[in-house]
């Protein structure tokens, strides 16, 4: 499984998504996205989260990116990672409508 330190969503979608971050606990999916920070990416902006800024997150753990489209359909990303403090960052990028959004993998760097 690949390593990650951060993860960047780019909106080209014509709608406000916002990011977050999903830990697997329990064999569950959940969001520990804090609830501090602005996060709302209007078309053609772009967030980062830095992993490390997450207190409930330890080196060596499952996370994956979710897309939260503002009145429209939220998008998890199928690709799941191990918590890397060293990692590099993962790029995502959204695009579509609110009710047909498409989240693909663009690069590492």
């Amino acid at each position: 499984m690949e390593k990650v330190r951060s993860f960047k969503l780019k909106n080209n979608g014509a709608f406000v998504v916002r990011i977050h971050v999903l830990k697997l606990i329990n064999e569950t999916w959940q969001n520990i996205t804090p609830s501090s920070g602005y996060r709302d990416i209007t078309l053609g902006a772009e967030r980062t989260v830095d992993l490390q800024s997450i207190p409930k997150l330890a080196p060596g753990e499952k996370v994956k990116l979710k897309a939260e489209v503002v009145l429209g359909k939220n998008r998890a990303a199928p690709e799941e990672f191990i918590y890397d403090p060293a990692g590099p960052t993962v790029v995502y990028e959204i695009m579509g409508t609110t009710l047909n959004p498409k989240l693909r993998l663009s690069r590492r760097i």
